[in-house]
């Protein structure tokens, strides 16, 4: 788009040129007509055996160089040419007398030197306008193109390291929880090999029933656990009570029960 541009805008300088050194031409080529008839008329005149008496006012030459202008689309920061300045150069000749009629030789000639000098002047000033507003163009457009793909490049290596970033630490859980759920599983089966391998106490308890001064109805239950250490001991899961090195607890009597049979509610651990 940037060159579509550059292109249009650079047809159209080109057309305005052509259209002002139309113009130049056409009033160089008026004055210069101008100037002959007043030479012919002047020649005309002078009466025979005269002297021709010549006089040469101010000759003023424009040189008006063409008015470069870039144009500006919307959003393209396309830059606008510079303008040449229009140069006016004033040569000033000194009124001189002679005798000899000024041919019309020397009228061409002079009109050929004038419109040559104008047309090299007008071509250098129009072409070295044009170079520097094209280069100046292409320039700025490289630039931003430059800046395009630089923000391309930096957010394809943005996304890429975000998604490295992501990938690692995905991995790292992932290898964080495989090394915990191991260590768990290894600590569990060494504390089963453990208790699998390590020999409980050996304890005996005997249990004994006894009326005593229990109410009716009511029995005193003695067990007593070899050798003598930290137990705990329940009947019918309920913590009996300790003293003198016995456990002891009343509980309901049972027809019939026999120390044996009381002991099957008897319940003895090692702390």
């Amino acid at each position: 788009m940037a060159n579509k541009d550059i292109v249009l805008n650079g047809k159209k300088g080109d057309d305005q040129g052509n259209k002002k050194r139309k113009i130049l031409f056409t009033i160089i080529a008026l004055l210069a007509i101008i100037i002959v008839i007043i030479l012919l008329i002047r020649c005309c005149d002078r009466t025979p055996n005269e002297p021709v008496q010549t006089e040469t006012g101010p000759t003023v030459t424009e040189t008006i160089a063409p008015t470069t202008e870039m144009t500006t689309p919307p959003e393209t920061e396309m830059t606008t040419a510079p303008v040449t300045e229009v140069t006016t150069t004033t040569t000033t000749t000194a009124a001189t007398t002679t005798t000899t009629p000024m041919s019309t030789e020397d009228t061409t000639a002079t009109t050929k030197a004038t419109t040559k000098a104008t047309t090299k002047a007008t071509t250098k000033a129009t072409t070295k306008a044009t170079t520097k507003a094209t280069t100046k163009a292409t320039t700025k457009a490289t630039t931003i193109t430059t800046k395009a793909t630089t923000k391309a490049t930096t957010t394809t290596t943005k996304a890429t390291t975000k998604a490295t970033t992501t990938t690692t630490k995905a991995t790292t859980k992932a290898t964080t929880t495989t090394t915990k759920a191991t260590t768990k599983a290894t600590t569990t089966t060494t504390k089963a090999t453990t208790k699998a391998t390590t020999p409980a106490a050996a304890f005996t308890y005997t249990v004994k029933a006894e009326q005593g001064m229990a109410p009716a109805g009511r029995i005193f239950v003695f067990v007593t656990v070899t050798p003598d250490g930290d137990y705990t001991v329940t009947y019918d899961g309920v913590q009996m009570q300790k003293q003198g090195g016995k456990y002891f607890m009343m509980v309901k009597s049972v027809d019939g029960y026999t120390n044996n049979d009381y002991r099957t509610h008897v319940s003895v651990k090692k702390n």
